[in-house]
């Protein structure tokens, strides 16, 4: 059984990074249509005899969005390092500095899962980070991971009545996904 819950979480593991790969292609993606975008404007801007310093405006957001990029990357190290207080003051930061961000909902969902292993525990913290990953990022491709997360700190400090709404909910509305499984199965000993 030990080697299962093992197993199930390397999954999981790997799928957040999967997830993280793919949205570091989207981000480098977008930055590279901004790039553009901003060179294309550029060049009109010089074509119809306007100075290019105009553009500093549209500059300076790539630049927060790289900077973010930075901050996220360096988060993400020291996670996999197993340096969770640092990880954790870097993605605070992080999410200070561009609460609506790209990085945004990642930032909750890892600070929920950091909050889960750092050194004390905080559970109410990491609650406090997965309900607003749901509020806020409704949408977000963490949400049905987040939400297995939350059922289970709501199962483990003795709310069971939230655990089995939470996870019936993932269940009902994700079905196909892994967190599902992983809620069916936790609604069983519930």
């Amino acid at each position: 059984m030990s080697q299962v819950q093992q197993m199930q979480q390397e999954i999981l593991q790997l799928r957040g990074m999967v997830e993280e790969l793919k949205h570091q292609i989207d981000i480098m993606q977008k930055q590279e249509r901004e790039r553009y975008l901003d060179l294309d404007l550029r060049i009109n801007q010089l074509q119809s005899g306007g100075s290019a310093t105009g553009s500093s405006k549209a500059t300076k957001a790539p630049r927060a969005k790289e900077d973010d990029k930075v901050l996220y990357d360096k988060a993400s190290q020291l996670r996999k390092e197993g340096k969770y207080e640092e990880a954790i003051a870097v993605l605070n930061q992080l999410l200070q500095q561009s609460p609506e961000g790209l990085y945004a909902p990642y930032c909750e969902y890892w600070l929920g899962e950091l909050y889960m292993v750092a050194d004390p525990v905080d559970l109410d913290e990491a609650k406090r980070h997965f309900i607003n990953l749901l509020a806020n990022h409704p949408d977000h491709v963490k949400v049905p991971d987040a939400m297995y997360k939350l059922g289970k700190l709501y199962a483990s400090k003795g709310e069971t009545s939230k655990a089995k709404s939470t996870l019936n909910e993932l269940v009902k509305r994700y079905p196909d996904k892994s967190a599902a499984k992983l809620a069916s199965d936790l609604l069983k000993t519930l």
